[in-house]
């Protein structure tokens, strides 16, 4: 709102766009996940396509901000929205999936943990952003604290991407067996 001068009301319904292009995201996950028969390998691609997608759509919002009268700002919303939900579908349904895998009688430790995390993980981006954007806001000036903020995040969500590649390879998720059919330990 700042940037491209909405009042809050505004502003809210540019936000409500957001989260109402999270659920077709959250859709595309579940279908393309259906559809590949929920590989773990595909779910970690898709996370991965989501994160990716992400990423690119805060570099346009960081461009956005500094030409905020011929950037597509609703539309780039859009993208974002929908990529977060891809990328939290493929997310939440490889952790489902791998939470079977192992030990058995500790899915429910696993799936709190992997919530804890991810609790931890929002608040903490959300804190360390916003005070990131005030401090860079009273030096240099909105546009360019708000473009910072937004290449810096969406720089992260690359670098979540090329992590879960790693981590997906390392852990030999390629060879994995369905976590349906995944042998459970005594």
């Amino acid at each position: 709102g700042t940037i491209f001068g909405l009042d809050a009301g505004e502003s809210t319904r540019v936000s409500g766009y957001h989260r109402m292009a999270i659920a077709p995201g959250l859709i595309a996950a579940a279908v393309l996940g259906r559809l590949l028969r929920g590989s773990p390998q595909a779910l970690v691609s898709l996370s991965v396509a989501g994160c990716v997608a992400s990423g690119l759509a805060l570099g346009g919002l960081a461009l956005a901000t500094l030409m905020p009268q011929s950037w597509p700002v609703v539309a780039n919303i859009v993208v974002f929205g929908f990529a977060n939900g891809v990328f939290a579908g493929g997310a939440v349904a490889s952790m489902y999936g791998l939470a079977s895998v192992g030990a058995a009688q500790r899915e429910g430790t696993r799936l709190g943990a992997w919530g804890l995390a991810q609790a931890v993980g929002f608040g903490t981006g959300l804190f360390v952003g916003a005070g990131l954007l005030d401090a860079v806001r009273s030096t240099v000036g909105a546009p360019p604290a708000f473009a910072s903020v937004f290449g810096v995040e969406g720089l992260l969500f690359l670098i979540a991407a090329a992590l879960a590649l790693k981590i997906s390879r390392a852990s030999s998720l390629e060879g994995a067996p369905h976590p349906a059919s995944a042998p459970r330990a005594a």
